[in-house]
């Protein structure tokens, strides 16, 4: 039987007082539909060409691709894990509408085009992009079709078509339903691996071509000779190559933060453990990515750069600690020439901790490396249905705001009647499951501080680091509440954030967690 399991980070801010550094999580960037688009084309050594800006009528201008009235279709996830790739391409279709937009490759030509070898980056205003082959912009097979700038869906441009400009794959070829879909079979027979994109469900790596469609298009780059593209090394349960583009769409997927020093410079870059996380298990991404129970059980993270130079740090020190920084840009821009790039920065690291020109991050003594074991996660399906969803009152998160101890504060979301989480039991679920929560906490408050209960005004219950069954024996059509507390004693430190993930566990009655 499968186990299902979600974690949400709780925080709670102190009265702040003075800091020689600044950190803080990145807002998600504001999309907007776009209406113009700049192409851009660098010579083989990366120095740009002259930009062109198109606009909307500019675009409308050129030779349109599209109808007004066929629909095209793109794949999300299956959500089978007998029938990832579903070459019938049946399950999940997204309808783009009835489409209309201009060729790539016609908006590549107003900067005198591309040639074979070169690539092509198709990119957001919020800094999510992809590069593709020559071949798939300008030779599309009809399984993948014209790779379309789409301005216009069902009638309506953009500002008013709120997801475009948007990249669409116009497939010449048709379900047996008769729909001209792009699936993830189609990305799996056209496109080169590193353009599969996919999506992690229950510890599945599912494909989703979907993830290509990208919205709010503002930039074309064409790169003579392919792209110049550095590549960082994650070694550890997995090896695994994550490429530029990649990194780059993790922060746009709001997974940035920032750390302003004391000389007034903002870095920004990614967590040091979301990276941890890619390659602690089997699972990449996605909520439960980072391992708590192996960090807790202890391994190193080995960060490396060019040069040879490495810093060892304890997978406690790293464990969801979002102060320490893979970071790739200062003030907007690349790192200099001595740290390109990647460097490690953060509050509190010390000189010899902050590793310029990263290239590599290694985990050392996982549990169950040393003998050689694999811990990758096996599913017998027994016709057996557990079906589970979380749902998380008001804001993401279950948050307490800033405090003054002593004091014990609640969810800021949760009221008599509607729990900080909920963990529901769907109507299609066959088994009886029991329910369970544990936590894990960094700082000075213990994980005895921070709290929950069944009930609006039930008793308190503190947290402890394992699973602890809450819902006993719990059937289906059900929903199951959990109201939060933290308690934050005198004499705690101002100044400061404490954090705790809390997880919630469901399994078949009577199997243990």
């Amino acid at each position: 039987m499968k186990k299902n399991f979600w974690g949400i980070i709780i925080t709670i801010a102190l009265i702040v007082g003075l800091a020689s550094g600044i950190f803080s999580p990145l807002p998600a960037l504001a999309t907007s539909p776009t209406t113009s688009i700049t192409v851009t084309k660098y010579d083989a050594y990366g120095n740009p060409g002259t930009p062109v800006t198109l606009s909307l009528s500019d675009l409308m201008g050129m030779p349109i691709q599209g109808d007004g009235s066929t629909h095209y279709y793109n794949q999300s996830i299956t959500s089978v894990p007998t029938n990832l790739w579903d070459p019938a391409e049946t399950l999940n279709l997204k309808d783009k509408g009835a489409v209309r937009g201009t060729d790539i490759k016609d908006i590549c030509e107003m900067v005198g085009g591309a040639s074979a070898g070169d690539q092509i980056q198709v990119k957001a205003s919020d800094g999510f992009g992809e590069i593709f082959a020559y071949d798939n912009v300008y030779n599309p097979s009809d399984a993948q079709g014209k790779m379309v700038a789409c301005w216009e869906s069902n009638g309506q441009q953009v500002p008013t078509f709120n997801k475009g400009i948007q990249l669409n794959f116009f497939a010449r070829t048709t379900n047996a339903a008769g729909q001209h879909v792009f699936g993830n079979w189609d990305m799996h027979e056209t496109m080169p691996p590193a353009n599969w994109h996919h999506s992690d469900s229950g510890g599945i790596h599912y494909p989703s071509c979907d993830g290509l469609s990208i919205k709010y298009i503002n930039e074309i780059n064409i790169y003579t000779g392919g792209a110049h593209e550095w590549t960082l090394q994650l070694r550890g349960y997995d090896n695994y190559d994550m490429r530029q583009t990649e990194f780059e769409n993790g922060l746009a997927h709001q997974h940035a933060v920032s750390w302003t020093d004391g000389g007034g410079h903002v870095w920004e870059g990614m967590p040091l453990y979301l990276l941890v996380g890619w390659v602690d298990d089997n699972l990449q991404h996605g909520v439960g990515a980072f391992n708590d129970d192996l960090a807790l059980a202890g391994y190193s993270v080995n960060v490396t750069s060019s040069d040879g130079t490495s810093y060892v740090f304890s997978s406690a020190t790293v464990a969801r600690n979002n102060t320490i920084i893979v970071a790739n840009t200062m003030d907007i821009q690349t790192l200099s020439q001595d740290e390109y790039p990647l460097m490690l920065v953060g509050p509190g690291l010390t000189g010899d901790q902050m590793i310029k020109k990263i290239v590599k991050i290694t985990l050392a003594g996982l549990p169950g490396s040393a003998s050689g074991e694999k811990y990758i996660g096996a599913t017998l399906f027994i016709n057996q249905v557990l079906s589970i969803t979380l749902v998380d009152a008001g804001a993401a998160g279950i948050n307490f705001g800033a405090v003054t101890p002593p004091a014990e504060p609640g969810d800021a979301d949760q009221t008599a009647s509607t729990p900080a989480v909920a963990i529901n039991v769907g109507a299609e679920t066959n088994i009886n499951v029991d329910i369970g929560i544990k936590g894990i906490t960094t700082g000075a408050l213990t994980i005895g501080n921070w709290e929950y209960a069944t009930s609006y005004v039930g008793a308190k219950t503190p947290l402890t680091n394992t699973y602890v069954t809450v819902y006993p024996d719990v059937g289906s059509s059900s929903s199951n509440g959990f109201w939060h507390w933290v308690n934050v004693p005198a004499g705690t430190t101002g100044g400061s954030s404490f954090s705790c993930t809390v997880f919630y566990k469901a399994v078949s009655t009577g199997s243990g967690y």
